[in-house]
């Protein structure tokens, strides 16, 4: 009986650490991370779709409608809204973006190719006084790559009504990302 017991033990044992082993070492998601386009080829991409001049981002408590509006009634330029409209990127989302770390990257690499197409002047939809937070695409991504450039940074304080109304300043955090 002790034999048997033992034996059973043994087997369940062995067939356990037999299926560990014969699991596949990555995720099949992980794959796909590899298909998401690289900086060079959104950087390529960005400025085939008219990105560069007058660019606008944004940042919470900035919401991405109000972005939109003052790109198109105030200075005729593009958002990462507009980005993400076209079937290329939408394509590169179902290639590569399955995952939340794959998405993370694409959005990340999307935004810093609009920094680095970016010319002019670049504005921000965020509130006067509000603060991003320093885990933010604008924070980590964006605002590195323009100080890079030298491209000036006007906030835009959004309100309800007309772009047009709403008020403008200089953007010039006191503490700025390490570049």
């Amino acid at each position: 009986m002790r034999f048997q017991l033992l034996l059973t033990f043994i087997s369940f044992f062995l067939a356990s650490f037999s299926a560990v082993l014969a699991a596949p070492s990555k995720h099949p998601f992980e794959k796909r991370e590899d298909k998401c386009p690289s900086l060079e080829t959104l950087v390529d991409f960005v400025g085939d779709k008219g990105f560069g001049e007058n660019t606008v981002f944004y940042t919470y408590p900035g919401k991405d409608s109000e972005a939109v509006k003052f790109a198109k009634t105030e200075c005729n330029s593009k958002t990462f809204v507009d980005l993400t409209k076209d079937m290329k990127y939408i394509n590169w989302m179902k290639e590569c973006a399955a995952d939340a770390t794959a998405r993370k990257q694409l959005f990340r690499r999307a935004s810093q190719a609009m920094a680095r197409k970016a010319t002019g002047v670049a504005f921000l939809i965020l509130p006067k006084g509000a603060v991003p937070d320093k885990t933010s695409v604008w924070w980590e991504v964006e605002y590195p790559e323009l100080l890079r450039r030298n491209i000036g940074v006007i906030g835009v304080t959004p309100g309800p009504g007309d772009a047009k109304k709403w008020d403008w300043y200089e953007y010039d955090p006191a503490e700025k990302p390490s570049t």
